[in-house]
């Protein structure tokens, strides 16, 4: 991981802009699978540090749907860890991203996921709109498949 950190920094430092986001590519793919070990062991704090390297090399990447995954973990470790204010931010990041590259499946997920977190927050109003939203895609959904 040490060596692809350096050839990142060695890319970055030529503009080497699709050498860089290779490197980004398999530096996201190596953070994930640290973050998510983490996670599973509920070592939530090192969970976060590997998912904010990997949010990092997704944007170096240029990999809007990896990053908006980056974003939900963040969130969600973040709502694990009771701060309910930081994991609606990042969740909010989440659904934009979604959102932008057209993801409904994503933005589902997100509207849900947001719902939750306010609800949990005491913000009944913000969850009642966000479920309101899933409602709409799940509508819009069905369709299409009539």
């Amino acid at each position: 991981m040490e060596n692809l950190e350096t050839a990142l920094d060695k890319a970055t430092d030529g503009n080497l802009s699709r050498l860089e986001k290779e490197i980004s590519k398999e530096l996201v793919r190596v953070y994930q699978k640290i973050a998510i070990s983490f996670q599973e062991q509920n070592e939530f704090d090192k969970a976060l540090q590997f998912f904010e390297k990997c949010l990092i090399s997704t944007q170096k990447a240029e990999n809007r749907d990896e990053e908006a995954k980056c974003y939900q973990q963040i969130g969600h470790i973040q709502e694990k860890l009771g701060n309910l204010e930081k994991a609606i931010e990042f969740l909010n990041k989440f659904l934009q991203l979604c959102e932008e590259t057209g993801n409904k499946a994503n933005a589902s997920e997100a509207h849900k996921q947001l719902a939750e977190a306010h609800s949990k927050n005491g913000n009944v109003k913000s969850a009642i709109e966000h479920l309101e939203a899933l409602l709409g895609l799940a509508n819009d959904e069905q369709n299409k498949q009539l």
